[in-house]
């Protein structure tokens, strides 16, 4: 029986899924199975997969429909012998020695630690660096968890398999933020830890780049199914939804609607005034053309969704 299991979704990636098989079959820590669930694929992933049908370390799952990444994790996870668990999504590849750093750290923790995640980077297709996610949570992170899922890359996690099913695994009920989710109810009676190095490189292509309307609806998502939680704590209150108005007032920026943007932006500055909530409101008074403008603002961005 494997150690590690990395359980990997997919849907319609047929030119990404090999990659993630090898960067986990690659790994130098070798007591680790994969086990891909291909999530009714429509293009070429089902012959891609094919290549793997003799390999004793790699178990190929197809669902008969499209059922979600909730779903199909969980439905990984159960076919899974490792004591841990490692998120893979399709498109995102690990440093060789990420593994072993997790195993070896992990089995320094107790069992009250459920969770070993790393840093990561994302990166173009000219392989520039253009996003870097540097972790800082560690040990008891609830109810802090609640204003900000701040454990960026998800492939970047660790999970022991037994606070994973202790929790009940992923939502597949929840539409959106279903990683912030899982590491808010893991977070409840466990702790985390990370590994302070950028063990994951996340690609950017034309299906995976961020839809800002798309992480204000998790948040929304995220409000619905925590609100009373949420609420308890009146700072991560205040942070969650200053949070959440930013995310909408770039979404507006995006679509063109500038006066609904002033708003956003208005309303996070007051709930929660800070340095940078001051830049984005007086940018978004300036327009949008001048909003846009600037590598800087625009990287930014990306931290306040998470």
């Amino acid at each position: 029986m494997a150690d590690v299991s990395v359980v990997i979704p997919t849907y319609n990636r047929s030119e990404f899924i090999k990659g993630a098989v090898e960067t986990a079959l690659n790994q130098t820590y070798e007591d680790l199975e994969v086990v891909v669930v291909n999530d009714g694929s429509t293009d070429d992933t089902r012959s891609e997969l094919g290549a793997y049908e003799d390999r004793s370390d790699v178990t190929v799952l197809h669902n008969d429909r499209n059922q979600g990444i909730s779903y199909s994790r969980n439905r990984g996870t159960k076919f899974a012998e490792g004591e841990y668990i490692c998120i893979l999504d399709d498109d995102d590849r690990w440093e060789p020695e990420k593994v072993e750093k997790q195993v070896s750290l992990m089995e320094q923790l107790g069992t009250d630690y459920a969770v070993v995640y790393t840093g990561g980077v994302v990166i173009d297709d000219d392989r520039n660096v253009v996003q870097q996610f540097n972790p800082s949570r560690s040990g008891d992170i609830y109810p802090e968890v609640l204003a900000r899922w701040k454990l960026n890359p998800h492939s970047g996690h660790m999970i022991r398999k037994a606070c994973f099913e202790d929790v009940g695994g992923f939502d597949p009920d929840l539409v959106s933020g279903v990683d912030w989710d899982l590491s808010i109810r893991l977070a409840k009676k466990y702790k985390f830890e990370y590994i302070d190095e950028p063990l994951v490189k996340r690609i950017v292509h034309g299906d995976n780049i961020s839809d800002t309307q798309r992480h204000a609806n998790m948040r929304g998502d995220i409000l619905e199914k925590y609100n009373d939680e949420i609420t308890k704590h009146p700072r991560i209150h205040r942070t969650f939804l200053a949070r959440w108005d930013e995310v909408r007032g770039w979404a507006a920026i995006k679509r063109g609607d500038h006066k609904n943007s002033i708003k956003y932006y208005y309303r996070a500055l007051k709930r929660e005034p800070t340095s940078h909530r001051i830049l984005y409101f007086l940018l978004a008074l300036a327009g949008p053309s001048v909003f846009t403008i600037g590598g800087r603002v625009r990287r930014g961005f990306y931290d306040t969704f998470n």
